[in-house]
């Protein structure tokens, strides 16, 4: 790649201001005038760069910038010219300590009026350049271009400085730096910057902007950059009853070509430094764009004044070089950032909720079972004698028991006599524990089922039930 064309904005660090300057934007109301420098019903000559100026306050006041290029450089800028505004500026431009002047000759100190005019606001103005317009003197190295305010009369809220172009050395390094491409306004007409292939029927011309036109219809020029933006300045015309509207094309890449307009206003007065097209948030690579004159050659010429390039940062030139994306995964949109948050909350509030319901199931059974050990404190094994219910006669009187458990609800509390099973099935089910008494009180059982048994005498008369394998005598029986 060979040389390049850096802005610099006025708000670059590179950039040593002294004395009394105020930074402003080009939408501010300009004390005194009542409107902006972007005022586009006061402003034919285009807006201001970045949409930031320095206007100069005071006589004394200065800028110093350092660069590495081919020594040639400007400093360009914006007045207003306006009857409440009345007086001049005496500026003086230095290069290397040496004073060179708005067209690179006659050095010594400029006079810059504030003449009021049919123009009210002109931006884009060069306040100062260094070497000659169209030269190829150069001296490549590092170089300091000075501007100094030596003097001012009437106000001073008329003169503001708005960016510096530059030219790099050959294969100079870009890192994201805006670029102009074929602005013949400095030194180098547009024909002859490398970035740009212009078709036959295109006229240079240096006076009263410097600039290329055509005519022609089919006439193009042919732009090739790295980078990931690109825009077109050019010119319409004042001539509104010689002029007809002309349709123009600009093609980028593969893509479909887009249709732009070119109209004349009608007031005699020719309207530069135009945005014709803005292309932007291109991918980071090489691009080609193309632009065609598709009119009529009896309507309204293709005037360019300069394409401007947003380069490449040296990130992207990393991962273009080494095939690699340029930039990290995009976050995920709001809404899924809002959706992932809503189920975290609502997530860990259900798992609060499952915990609180588990430890409300854990203490309700622990008391539960609390309560059932107090209902059973009581062993089911003990048993009293029923005194007046016992008879020495009968065998079941010996295992009539009476528990001091209270009775509780649906219960038979009359029903406190157990037969001998009953009684084993009430001690296995109430205490597991007690299974070797149970084993014991079983066997004591079975021994009194099973062993020989003695004749009853009865001490009374009546029926009474039969037990099997029992001999019954009546009261007075006697063995003969």
């Amino acid at each position: 790649m060979g040389t390049v064309w850096k802005m610099v904005d006025d708000t670059n660090s590179g950039i040593e201001y002294t004395g009394d300057w105020r930074p402003s934007f080009g939408n501010d109301i300009i004390d005194g005038v009542g409107v902006s420098l972007n005022d586009s019903g006061h402003s034919v000559i285009g807006p201001v760069f970045n949409n930031t100026v320095h206007s100069v306050l005071t006589a004394g006041t200065s800028l110093k910038f350092r660069f590495n290029g081919t020594s040639h450089a400007a400093i360009y800028g914006s007045n207003v010219r306006t009857p409440d505004l009345s007086g001049s500026f005496v500026t003086e431009c230095l290069l290397d300590n040496v004073s060179v002047e708005t067209d690179g000759s006659h050095p010594g100190p400029i006079n810059l009026p504030l003449t009021p005019t049919d123009i009210l606001v002109r931006n884009n103005q060069v306040l100062c350049r260094s070497g000659e317009a169209k030269s190829n003197l150069v001296v490549p190295g590092e170089h300091e271009l000075v501007f100094n305010v030596l003097n001012t009369t009437g106000t001073t809220a008329g003169l503001f400085v708005d960016y510096i172009v530059y030219e790099t050395l050959p294969d100079a390094s870009v890192d994201g730096d805006i670029l102009q491409m074929g602005n013949g306004d400095i030194d180098f007409p547009a024909n002859r910057d490398q970035h740009l292939s212009f078709t036959p029927g295109w006229v240079e011309t240096a006076r009263p902007f410097a600039n290329i036109f055509t005519y022609t219809p089919g006439s193009s020029v042919t732009v090739k950059f790295n980078g990931t933006g690109i825009q077109l300045y050019g010119e319409f015309m004042g001539q509104g009853t010689q002029l007809a509207l002309n349709p123009m094309i600009y093609q980028l890449d593969d893509q479909d070509p887009m249709v732009f307009q070119l109209f004349p206003f009608g007031d005699g007065l020719n309207r530069t430094h135009q945005i014709l097209f803005d292309i932007h948030s291109l991918s980071p690579d090489e691009h080609t764009v193309v632009v065609t004159h598709n009119g009529t050659a009896s309507g309204m010429p293709l005037i360019v004044d300069y394409f401007q390039v947003t380069s490449l940062t040296s990130d992207e030139q990393a991962s273009l070089s080494s095939g690699m994306p340029s930039s990290l995964p995009s976050p995920p949109p709001r809404h899924q950032q809002k959706s992932a948050i809503i189920g975290g909350a609502v997530g860990g509030a259900l798992l609060f909720s499952l915990v609180a319901v588990g430890a409300v199931i854990f203490l309700w059974k622990r008391n539960r079972q609390r309560q059932r050990k107090e209902t059973t404190g009581s062993s089911p094994l003990y048993v009293e004698s029923s005194g007046a219910d016992f008879d020495p006669y009968s065998l079941e009187s010996s295992f009539h028991t009476r528990t001091n458990k209270p009775t509780t609800e649906g219960s038979n509390s009359h029903d406190t006599s157990l037969t001998p099973t009953e009684d084993i099935n009430v001690v296995r089910t109430r205490n597991l524990k007690l299974q070797q008494r149970l084993t014991v009180l079983q066997t004591a059982v079975s021994g009194n089922r099973h062993a020989e048994q003695s004749p009853i005498t009865h001490t009374d008369s009546g029926w009474r039930m039969r037990e099997e394998g029992r001999q019954e005598l009546p009261p007075t029986y006697a063995e003969a």
